[in-house]
């Protein structure tokens, strides 16, 4: 059963790499889904594989990949805008078994999502939309923060930063009813 739940955070101060600060949390038996920084490294994939953990991330849209089969669409991966999938063998030093990738059209834009897991590509192009709301989360955050960057350079600000952001938009929904927004909480600039 897929749940949609952070496991876990770091909080830095953001002068490290995001790719090693994810190694710290992977867990046999979670799904990795990620966005294309993650997928600049191809090993990072037989990583997980070895620590059992399944993944669905993004790579890039031109990567160097050995076509061993292509995969049928389904009708309905077709109307979930997957145009392709195949087993590969990604970059030039692909050690191990072929991987999955599918091929999703989102707006006019073609995603290529390596992964592991052995189910429709309809499911995989829905479990990457779903990684979405990650994004819209943190969108919404800076709104209620008010600015673009945080203040603070070290982990301990930032989470004090991003702890006050939280109590305050509890603060206003308890006060007002409403659910916090973009632009109806936000300043536009940092103070």
């Amino acid at each position: 059963m897929l749940h949609q739940t952070a496991c876990d955070a770091l909080i830095t101060a953001g002068n490290c790499c995001e790719r090693k600060a994810l190694r710290q949390f992977v867990k046999k038996g979670e799904i990795i889904v990620a966005d294309r920084d993650y997928g600049l490294e191809y090993g990072f994939l037989s990583e997980l594989k070895q620590i059992g953990a399944s993944h669905v991330i993004r790579i890039r849209n031109n990567p160097r990949m050995e076509i061993v089969e292509e995969l049928a669409l389904s009708e309905a991966d077709k109307a979930a805008g997957v145009t392709w999938q195949a087993k590969v063998k990604l970059g030039n030093q692909w050690q191990g078994e072929p991987i999955g990738v599918v091929r999703v059209e989102v707006d006019g834009k073609a995603l290529l999502l390596a992964t592991d897991l052995e189910i429709e590509a309809e499911l995989i192009a829905l479990i990457y939309r779903y990684r979405w709301q990650i994004e819209l989360f943190f969108n919404w955050l800076k709104s209620i923060l008010g600015c673009r960057h945080l203040l603070a350079e070290s982990p301990e600000g930032v989470a004090i930063q991003i702890y006050s952001a939280l109590i305050a938009a509890l603060m206003l929904q308890a006060f007002t009813g409403k659910r916090p927004a973009s632009g109806r909480w936000s300043s536009s600039k940092c103070i």
